[in-house]
């Protein structure tokens, strides 16, 4: 994004300069890069304590830098009026540059099925059994297809599903497994998710994995308390 402006910006200053030798930049152009890069460098000072720095957010962000390509154009055209062939490259150039940059989300991302995982898991549950979501960010994707009138009240979702013995898996405190008596818990894994986290760590001290398959993008997994613990 920022390489994005660094470009635009450049691209707008040369033609401004080539118009007029005195140029005085128009209060928009300050507007732009208050919206464009200040709000990325607002986002990034606010993400030290609250972590809200992501590229779903920065979106927005790239309005302003096709505000100003646009004005870095027209005075291009103002300033070559008899040279069409330059007032179509350099949009072309832009469009061919984009679109080679350019990779679907779930070109990178593989698919997750969280439809055909919770079909799947109801098939292996036994009614004792906990069901396990991992990262816990994707419980509500679970949730979705397990239980949707759950989500009607956000808030209370996470307590509501952990009646019918649904939870996400590094929410849990570490004295989780010492006080279930389950015999069986099966693991719903995001292909996102890092087998470091603590969460997993504590069910391998306590489980030995039965089985494992995958289900469109995600893991589930079968582990059966071990003797004694």
């Amino acid at each position: 994004m920022l390489w994005l402006y660094a470009e635009t910006v450049t691209f707008l200053l040369f033609s401004t300069f080539m118009r007029n030798r005195n140029p005085r930049l128009p209060l928009y152009f300050f507007f732009c890069m208050a919206l464009g890069p200040g709000s990325i460098l607002l986002s990034w000072i606010i993400s030290l304590w609250i972590p809200i720095f992501m590229p779903k957010y920065q979106m927005y962000a790239s309005i302003p830098a096709f505000l100003l390509f646009a004005l870095a154009l027209h005075q291009i055209v103002h300033l070559w009026p008899k040279k069409p062939m330059l007032h179509f490259g350099i949009p072309a150039l832009v469009l061919l540059i984009a679109s080679a940059s350019f990779v679907p989300f779930f070109a990178r991302v593989p698919f997750e099925d969280w439809k055909q995982a919770v079909i799947r898991v109801e098939e292996l549950r036994d009614p004792d059994n906990i069901i396990l979501v991992h990262p816990a960010y994707q419980l509500k994707s679970y949730v979705y297809y397990y239980d949707r009138d759950a989500l009607r009240n956000y808030a209370t979702m996470p307590e509501e599903v952990y009646k019918k013995g649904v939870v996400g898996l590094n929410e849990l405190d570490l004295g989780f497994f010492d006080h279930q008596n389950r015999e069986q818990y099966i693991l719903v894994e995001s292909h996102l998710s890092r087998d470091a986290l603590p969460g997993r760590e504590l069910l391998a001290d306590c489980c030995y994995l039965q089985s494992e398959e995958w289900v469109k993008g995600i893991r589930i997994s079968i582990y059966e308390r071990k003797p004694g613990d």
